[in-house]
């Protein structure tokens, strides 16, 4: 769901973890030059984190990834998807991390080619 405003109106909430488990933590990025926005949630888990992706307006085509990415430099493959520049329906997926919550630094969308498409999140 995207909230009313812009481009820079990020997403009303991504989906939750996991819909019995209250969100601990949230991290959020927008673009203003795509109008590219998305949320990552995750719920903590006794096996690391549930995590909830909703991306709106990205502009790639392939294959990505979201990648977790620790506060210790350390990264996970949440989930990964086909993407189709120029949909106009947001993407919504979910995966998990042995990471949790309070250990995850940021997130990254990655291209099947490696290139960073996105950062959500971080210092």
């Amino acid at each position: 769901v995207l909230a009313v405003g812009g481009p820079l109106a990020v997403l009303a909430l991504a989906p939750p973890a996991d819909p019995g488990t209250p969100v601990t933590a949230r991290w959020t990025a927008s673009d203003r030059s795509t109008g590219t926005a998305a949320v990552v949630t995750a719920a903590e888990k006794a096996w690391g984190a549930d995590i909830g992706l909703e991306l709106v307006r990205s502009g790639e085509s392939g294959s990505c990834a979201l990648i977790a990415v620790g506060r210790d430099g350390s990264r996970e493959t949440v989930t990964s998807w086909a993407a189709h520049a120029g949909g106009t329906e947001p993407l919504v997926t979910r995966g998990g991390a042995a990471l949790r919550p309070s250990e995850i630094d940021h997130f990254e969308v990655r291209a099947s080619d490696g290139r960073r498409v996105m950062t959500i999140g971080g210092r």
